[in-house]
């Protein structure tokens, strides 16, 4: 029993007069108990005795039906007497409930009409008492199809063990795991459910175990583990020995039970077939294997065989191959594939002559026949077995034109037919020859140029060369060229009294390259005193004024310069432009071809009468300019400045070519994808001889310079400078000027 109280009202200790008490039971069920009864009883209880009957008690909650009722109290001090007894039938569920009661009790004159004594609880009932389910049994399944399989199976529901639901779980081997996840929970009336998820090529397995709230059954596992439709052996492959048929494939099922070959057979050359059928001593073998040797086909029929993959539980299920390609009937080859030689062959080299087999009837080579002749003479014919290669040593064949077949042998006792006439040529290969400087010698200059002569016995002509010069192991250059030449320049400028050698091939008309010719030799030679360069830039006149100097030798140890040779770049070093050559030793010379706004480089070289070089130190002016263009003939005479109310434009149209055809009336446009670089510069000319320059330039090509740094060489379109002439000066013009060249 269990007991609960009121609070005292009035709700104070000194004037504390009543309250109300209840006692409850709650049975405890037993198992299978489908409900249980909660009785109880409310009381009054009293400080100081009191006689009421004028009064209102209420009851309800969600356990008992509520209602009221005016009750005859008559209780002693520190009494207590019975209002209300109440007795209600619980049905029990698989969890706990709780139920709610609620009691007041109102209108007591003596503790004041305005007091209420009050009562709010609830109440626990317990769950049913459940014992764990039985698992189910005769748990199966059907095959459907590969994507569904469908399971039954039995089971027991009693009041002291129900089953709420049942839980299913599925492995599958193509997973690479061992689990069992549950994949579906389906309810506790269900003896059926199907797996929709399964696919083909896998094998499965499924248990089933029963849930109740006291926990869950053993699991139940069908029979036998399921396997679906094995996937098929694809690349099935033929290849004929003898009488005998290597059947070859590629395995695709997942632990098939076992394999089978079959086969079908045409005696019509492939217009009908025989129904498959299994060959004898090739069925239910290892589902590991992946090939056989069948023997004993008929050689006068044509086959085809396919591979089976098979599982047999719980029912027999095969996965069928594509058909192989047919086996041919013995048959000869068709002529072979020659892959060599072709082109130009040296007499010092070895003739390999190569083919690849062409069977009809899958059998690999068994003899093959090369036979060969010079052109317009007789054959020679030499026999090989399996290999589809033949040599002939170096120095056989004398030069000339070789013409050459080959035929194969296969099964067939027949050879095949000869393949189409192939040639290559013969030549004795060219040489060449270093003929200057002599070997050994020393050289009188940096630079090395060699003299060569070249020879083909055959009377062809140089088509190329190839040359490296080199400082010990050293590559310093190579060199090389297309037609014939005798001489040979090198460009590295070589240190004194250092030892260097150089390699020569050639190329003759025949494609045949000659040995290496080597030659060696010492640089023993004067340098020239280095040489000084100035410069100052005219932004007035766009000129770099340039002057040079170039000390004398002394005999000893410098020699006499007797020519120079002024360089410039624009891209530190990257590049560089020769911007005058052969000048005397002194001279000096004004650079109008200079990018604008620039930092232009410049060096000089110092020559002497052996060729040798020396460089000056580089110095660097700034092409510092305003807004400008510059206009000055290639040749230095004609140079016009652009300045006054100056516009530059630039665009790439496409180029366009009309042309007439016969019957049109007008000529037809083609637009190209070739595209010009075009210019258009306004400016007010300032004075006459501005417009004569024009005039002078619109005849030539010319250089254009602009303040962005850009230097090109263009031409005019002379429409522009039309209208200026005769006038004197302020008048403007538009040039149209387009880039020729890189």
């Amino acid at each position: 029993m269990t007991t609960v109280y009121g609070a005292w009202v009035p709700n104070s200790t000194t004037t504390a007069r009543m309250r109300l008490r209840c006692d409850y039971t709650v049975p405890t069920p037993s198992a299978g108990q489908t409900s249980i009864t909660v009785t109880g009883t409310v009381y009054i209880e009293v400080r100081y005795g009191l006689s009421d009957s004028n009064n209102t008690f209420t009851w309800g909650g969600t356990l008992i039906a509520a209602g009221s009722s005016s009750k005859n109290i008559n209780v002693a001090t520190d009494g207590a007497q019975s209002l209300h007894t109440f007795s209600q039938a619980v049905t029990l569920t698989s969890g706990t409930q709780s139920k709610s009661l609620a009691f007041t009790l109102r209108g007591v004159e003596y503790v004041g009409s305005s007091n209420v004594a009050s009562l709010n609880f609830d109440v626990t009932i317990p769950a049913k008492v459940v014992n764990l389910p039985a698992a189910p049994s005769a748990f199966n399944f059907a095959r459907v199809s590969d994507t569904r399989h469908d399971a039954t199976w039995s089971a027991t529901s009693t009041s002291t063990a129900p089953i709420d639901s049942f839980e299913i779980g599925r492995y599958r081997k193509g997973s690479g795991t061992t689990d069992y996840p549950i994949i579906a929970t389906v309810s506790g009336s269900a003896r059926a459910w199907s797996d929709t998820s399964t696919i083909a090529n896998d094998v499965y397995d499924w248990r089933i175990r029963s849930v109740n709230a006291a926990g869950v059954s053993a699991w139940t596992y069908p029979p036998n583990d399921v396997w679906t439709t094995p996937a098929a052996a694809t690349n099935v492959q033929l290849v004929k020995s003898g009488t005998d048929v290597t059947v070859s494939w590629t395995i695709n099922a997942r632990d098939a039970t076992h394999q089978d070959l079959r086969i079908k057979s045409s005696s019509d050359g492939g217009l009908t077939w025989s129904a498959y059928s299994w060959i004898p001593g090739h069925t239910a073998f290892g589902p590991t294997i992946n090939s056989r040797v069948v023997s004993g086909l008929s050689g006068a029929q044509i086959h085809k065989i396919g591979v089976v993959s098979a599982v047999t539980t719980p029912t027999t299920l095969y996965g069928y191959s594509a058909d192989s390609a047919a086996l041919q009937l013995l048959t000869p080859p068709l002529a072979p594939l020659i892959l060599g030689p072709s082109g130009v062959i040296s007499t010092q080299q070895a003739a390999v002559f190569l083919w690849d087999h062409q069977p009809v009837d899958s059998t690999a080579q068994t003899a093959a026949e090369v036979r060969h002749q010079p052109a317009g003479g007789s054959w020679t014919t030499a026999s090989v077995a399996t290999a589809e290669t033949f040599t002939r040593a170096a120095g056989y064949f004398s030069p000339g034109v070789i013409e050459y077949q080959v035929r194969t042998k296969g099964q067939h006792a027949t050879y095949g037919p000869w393949s189409s006439t192939y040639s290559f040529t013969v030549a004795a290969p060219p040489a060449v020859t270093i003929n200057t400087p002599a070997g050994g010698a020393a050289i009188s200059s940096n630079r090395l140029t060699l003299g060569i002569s070249f020879s083909d016995p055959q009377g062809a002509a140089m088509t190329g060369w190839t040359a490296d010069l080199y400082q010990g192991a050293t590559l310093l250059e190579s060199r090389s060229g297309i037609g014939s030449t005798s001489s040979i320049a090198f460009n590295t400028l070589l240190a004194d009294s250092t030892a260097i050698s150089a390699n020569v091939r050639a190329t003759s008309g025949t494609g045949l390259t000659s040995a290496i010719a080597t030659w060696s030799g010492t640089t023993d030679f004067l340098e020239p005193p280095a040489p000084s360069i100035t410069g100052v830039w005219s932004e007035e006149d766009g000129v770099t004024t340039l002057a040079i100097n170039n000390p004398m030798g002394n005999g000893t140890t410098t020699s006499n310069p007797v020519s120079a040779r002024i360089e410039r770049t624009i891209d530190e070093g990257e590049t560089w432009q020769i911007v005058a050559d052969g000048l005397p030793i002194n001279a000096g010379l004004g650079d109008d071809q200079v990018s604008l706004n620039t930092n232009a480089w410049y060096r000089v070289f110092s020559i002497s009468a052996q060729g040798t070089e020396t460089a000056s130190s580089v110095i660097q002016v700034l092409t510092d300019t305003k807004k400008v263009v510059w206009l000055n003939s290639l040749d230095g005479q004609t140079r016009v400045k652009l300045y006054y109310n100056l516009s530059v434009s630039w665009s790439e149209p496409n180029d366009v070519v009309f042309e007439d055809y016969f019957g049109d009336k007008y000529p037809t446009e083609h637009i190209g994808i070739r595209e010009h670089l075009n210019i258009t510069v306004s400016a007010v000319l300032m004075n006459q001889e501005s417009i004569w320059a024009l005039q002078q330039l619109k005849k030539q090509r010319f250089i254009y310079r602009d303040f962005d740094g850009q230097t090109m060489t263009v031409v005019m379109d002379p429409s522009g400078i039309a209208r200026a002439r005769g006038i004197k000066v302020l008048r403007p013009v538009t040039l149209q000027l387009t880039k020729v060249g890189d």
